[in-house]
């Protein structure tokens, strides 16, 4: 037999070997995705410590454009085409129950309100700046003080990205007092600007309390993009009873939330009394998109920079 002489591997097994190289690169891909874009869960519970994965306590408040008593989550990068999957945990019957889920950021969702006074502080010299970086990170500005931030998803959260950062002096950051650290559970601090991008577009500041319409801010001014149908868009889905335990599910499909800036999902239950919920749970998924990919990775990224 001659050395240049070539025996053809059988069909059969030429087509398994395909099939199984196939394979390998799917289970391989799809394990690097979940990696970058795994579903989250977020719950309600008292085993749950971590504030980015916990969802706020049910209670009582007010959700402007329906009054109606609320819980929420806040994810950091965009989930556009995907779902989201509530469960609860109730001794109450709830099969049937209607839920609305907003998404937007919560702050966006307060009261106008008239008028708001905020010379005390446009006086400071960081007025005008939201973002700014200290000697080892990042502050928000929330009036007269400034509050670290705790993780970068905390900022990705709030709209705000790195670039928009102003590199702020020892000499300005002495004119503010240093506040309490600024996790994802908060609310936008005082003197956000969202600017609405509808047609013609507008501007509104984030008193604390509520929003107050503004005029066109100066130059180099950083503003949140929301639009104004965020204040009034919501999905429903009904609660139904599971097999096991006492129990109740239903699913979201949030590709009618693309359009949306904001980042908190907000879940309004208008037949439900805060007190009849022991428990709750949300899985949210991500939709493999170059923007989320890319979200994902500017995370990791940031969380292995030195520090």
């Amino acid at each position: 037999m001659s050395e240049s002489s070539h025996i053809p591997l059988p069909r059969d097994l030429l087509f398994g070997r395909i099939v199984l190289y196939t394979v390998s690169l799917w289970v391989l891909y799809s394990f690097l995705l979940s990696l970058i874009l795994p579903t989250i869960t977020f719950s309600y519970n008292i085993r749950n410590t971590d504030p980015l994965y916990d969802m706020s306590d049910p209670v009582g408040g007010q959700i402007p454009s329906s009054d109606l008593p609320h819980t929420l989550i806040t994810a950091s990068s965009e989930r556009g085409g995907s779902t989201a999957h509530l469960t609860v945990q109730s001794q109450s019957h709830l099969d049937g129950v209607s839920v609305r889920l907003y998404k937007t950021h919560s702050a966006w969702l307060t009261p106008e309100v008239i008028d708001h006074n905020t010379a005390s502080s446009s006086l400071l010299p960081l007025a005008g700046h939201k973002l700014v970086t200290l000697s080892n990170g990042y502050a928000l500005v929330d009036d007269q003080t400034l509050r670290p931030i705790d993780r970068p998803e905390t900022l990705l959260a709030l709209g705000l990205s790195f670039d928009s950062a102003y590199t702020s002096s020892s000499a300005e950051r002495a004119a503010y007092d240093t506040g309490k650290i600024f996790t994802i559970r908060d609310t936008h601090p005082s003197g956000t600007i969202f600017a609405v991008t509808d047609t013609p577009p507008s501007f509104y500041s984030f008193t604390g309390e509520g929003i107050v319409k503004i005029d066109t801010p100066a130059d180099g001014t950083h503003s949140i993009p929301v639009s104004s149908s965020e204040r009034d868009d919501f999905l429903s889905c009904t609660l139904h009873k599971n097999l096991l335990r006492q129990s109740y599910s239903c699913t979201f499909d949030i590709t009618d939330f693309s359009d949306h800036y904001g980042k908190d999902y907000i879940f309004a239950l208008p037949e439900i009394e805060p007190t009849m919920i022991t428990a709750a749970r949300m899985q949210l998924t991500q939709s493999p998109t170059t923007a989320n990919i890319f979200a994902q990775l500017g995370i990791i990224k940031q969380k292995l920079a030195p520090q």
